[in-house]
């Protein structure tokens, strides 16, 4: 999760956010898995369809850029590239 974004205080999310990004440090996982950081695809409540603050405050712009970052990520996996 990259929620809050680069200005996430939150021990208990930044410790979460470490732990999803360790995985692919594996050595067992290499080649076979890829961290993509989100926390810049974090679009504040002003600029979001809601301010729940959880689900990507529904931001539309937020999902894609994830996907698109995470289809590019399959990408270099299925290319050897990671």
């Amino acid at each position: 999760t990259g929620m809050g974004g680069h200005e996430e205080k939150n021990e208990r999310a930044l410790d979460l956010m470490r732990a999803q990004a360790a995985v692919a440090q594996h050595p067992e996982f290499k080649g076979n898995v890829a961290f993509v950081g989100t926390r810049a695809f974090w679009r504040p409540a002003e600029v979001s369809p809601s301010d729940q603050g959880y689900h990507w405050n529904s931001s539309g712009e937020t999902y894609y850029l994830i996907g698109d970052a995470m289809g590019h990520a399959m990408l270099d996996l299925l290319r050897g590239k990671r």
